[in-house]
């Protein structure tokens, strides 16, 4: 015993006597709650002053003693409060108010000062992290929120962590022009690349994939309960039009959660501008026209519901309509006979000089009467000529109504030359 009290050095002697900046005496607790003088603590780093749970990288629970306009206090238990800055208080940081308890991850402690800087944000990432890895592999959606649209594509938040969806695979209808647009708004994305390194985390993910896949399961679901001919009520969703042009040229529909496209060309027999007709929230009786299965895509139509004009009785030969001059070719004129209906007249069925050029004999937008001469609703051909049936069993040739010596004309001499024939 006596040994072993020789060997404890006196804190007296000179030999071991601090430098007196480091040296403080301290007025320690006595176990009956008295206090009495003892000797200086020695110097030690914070870090192994900290309990296992508080050491930096450690997550810890924590109490706002104090809420400041670039930060809170935040009481961890330690002697000093620790310091979160307003840029690390994370998702919904702004609402923080003294007396919220939070977790926090321990990220720097000052040696001398006794300091604590702690983050919000940081644990959300790490723990976002987590997620994005999962989802990764499970192929299963993530929540995401637009903060910043850029020139390539727009960032997002993904439960406090940053991830970026390139604009090609914002949307399976092709890029967003207007990337700015999207700025606050949330939707569900895929992730399709989750890499870290040196230079820190890097999250990509796809719109355009969660689209296709919950496109894929209600076109499957759809196609199970119709099929081509299958009558329904849909409602229109939206009006596309194409870049560069002013007129749309079809139209989304919504039937039960399944995205139906109607063309123009769908709408009515004969040709309508669309924005004249059609409104997005209109409610339209449509019949399937296609199910396509490569495009997972449902095309509809709105004059399949109409009868056919085709076959129409006012079509059937030596019929006379009202028509208007739509074009002219070398070969002869077409005309609208109304209803979307196109009809032909060759340039011999113009008038009686088989010769004369078309725009010598009509012109563009002229009104005349045709009389048809066949009709094939199957090809969707229309026949039709300006002469009557008289003048159609004339003979004709270049200029028909031209005299000859002694009162005759060419039409009556071929037809005194096919009364010798006969």
């Amino acid at each position: 015993m006596d040994n072993k009290e020789s060997e404890v050095t006196d804190p007296t002697e000179p030999n071991e006597i601090q430098p007196i900046e480091a040296k403080e005496e301290r007025i320690l607790p006595t176990e009956s709650g008295g206090e009495e003088k003892g000797q200086e603590e020695p110097s030690l780093d914070m870090d192994e002053m900290i309990p296992e749970q508080a050491k930096v990288g450690c997550r810890v629970m924590g109490r706002i003693a104090l809420a400041r306009e670039d930060g809170y206090l935040v009481s961890i238990g330690m002697k000093t409060d620790a310091w979160l800055p307003g840029r690390d208080a994370g998702v919904g940081g702004q609402d923080l108010k003294q007396g919220d308890s939070l977790e926090v991850i321990l990220v720097k402690s000052d040696d001398r000062k006794g300091d604590y800087i702690v983050s919000r944000r940081r644990l959300e990432e790490t723990e976002a992290w987590k997620r994005a890895l999962v989802a990764y592999e499970s192929k299963e959606p993530l929540d995401c929120r637009v903060t910043q649209s850029t020139k390539g594509g727009i960032r997002v938040d993904v439960g406090g962590l940053e991830g970026f969806i390139p604009g090609s695979l914002i949307d399976d209808r092709g890029g967003f022009t207007n990337l700015q647009s999207l700025v606050g708004k949330s939707f569900r994305a895929l992730v399709i690349e989750a890499e870290e390194d040196r230079r820190g985390k890097n999250l990509i993910l796809s719109r355009k994939a969660w689209l296709r896949r919950q496109q894929a399961l209600r076109f499957d679901r759809f196609a199970k309960n119709h099929s081509v001919g299958s009558k329904l009520v849909a409602v229109v969703s939206r009006l596309m039009t194409k870049k560069r042009e002013k007129r749309p040229f079809a139209a989304l529909l919504d039937c039960d959660g399944m995205e139906l496209f109607l063309h123009g060309e769908e709408v009515a027999w004969e040709k309508v501008p669309l924005d004249k007709v059609l409104s997005p929230g209109q409610e339209l009786e449509v019949v399937v026209i296609r199910l396509d299965n490569d495009q997972e895509q449902v095309s509809v139509s709105i004059k399949a519901t109409l009868p056919d004009p085709w076959k129409d009785p006012r079509l059937e030969k030596g019929a006379w309509l009202d028509a208007t001059i739509t074009s002219l070719t070398k070969f002869g004129v077409f005309m609208d006979v109304g209803q979307g209906i196109q009809g032909l007249a060759h340039k011999s069925e113009l008038s009686m000089d088989i010769k004369a050029q078309p725009g010598k004999v009509v012109k563009k937008g002229q009104q005349v009467r045709a009389r048809v001469l066949g009709c094939d609703p199957i090809r969707r051909e229309l026949s039709l000529t300006l002469l009557t049936e008289e003048e159609s069993k004339k003979p004709r040739g270049e200029s028909f109504g031209e005299t000859f010596e002694g009162g005759t004309n060419l039409g009556s001499l071929l037809q005194n030359l096919q009364k010798k024939k006969g």
